[in-house]
């Protein structure tokens, strides 16, 4: 769920003015609400497709499919979920419509200056994403926390 939090964050940072979250889960949008961003659920994402760059981190076949779907005519969607054995994506509206897909990972080291110049002069807050802390020495419970619970982003702090 963090993914698309950090997506939005760096949207923000970037200068997007208008992000929506769309994610099933409801402590995910609260979460997106709480950082700002228009939250709904995939649902409910009807009509023309709308925005020129769209992040897919559902991990699956059927939201990367949705991803193009609502992604704009010039527009990019970036998928950084997963790669699927079988997914089928609606090639012929993406050519008409000038859609392009990326899939994998950003190349890190090209992007690391300017993302840390973002993070020191306060445009990008990673650490808004985060909704809970937990010494090292508590992972285990930390995690099982994480994963029944409804935290995003459980960061594990190194003992005093």
């Amino acid at each position: 769920a963090s993914v698309s939090l950090y997506a939005g964050l760096a949207a923000r940072a970037l200068g997007a003015t208008r992000i929506i979250l769309a994610d099933a889960r409801a402590s995910v949008r609260a979460e997106a609400e709480r950082l700002g961003f228009a939250a709904t659920s995939p649902a409910e994402l009807g009509g023309p497709p709308t925005a020129a760059l769209v992040v897919d981190a559902s991990a699956t076949a059927p939201g990367l499919r949705l991803a193009v779907e609502r992604t704009a005519e010039d527009g990019i969607c970036s998928s950084v979920g997963s790669l699927h054995a079988k997914v089928t994506l609606p090639f012929s509206s993406m050519f008409v419509r000038n859609v392009s897909v990326h899939v994998g990972r950003t190349q890190a080291r090209s992007v690391i200056p300017q993302v840390l110049e973002h993070v020191e002069t306060g445009r990008l807050r990673p650490q808004d994403v985060t909704t809970a802390l937990a010494p090292i020495d508590d992972a285990v419970e930390a995690i099982e926390a994480h994963m029944r619970g409804e935290s995003t982003k459980t960061v594990l702090t190194a003992a005093d």
